[in-house]
């Protein structure tokens, strides 16, 4: 699991992402951003741990 930190109605919040999944957040966030993927593709997601940023060049 790794700490990602998202900007949600223009405040930052925070998350936990397991297996490209965000878990451990708010359920307003999980219906617009349900995934780490959808999180990227709407620029919601400001930072991710560095092993879980190396995934994500995997999968692009």
């Amino acid at each position: 699991m790794k700490f990602a930190s998202f900007i949600y109605n223009n405040k930052n919040t925070w998350g936990i992402v397991k297996d490209g999944q965000l878990v451990s957040v708010d359920e307003a966030i999980l219906k617009e951003v349900p995934t780490l993927r959808s999180a990227i593709s709407q620029k919601k997601l400001m930072e991710v741990g560095q092993d879980l940023a190396k995934s994500l060049e995997q999968w692009q």
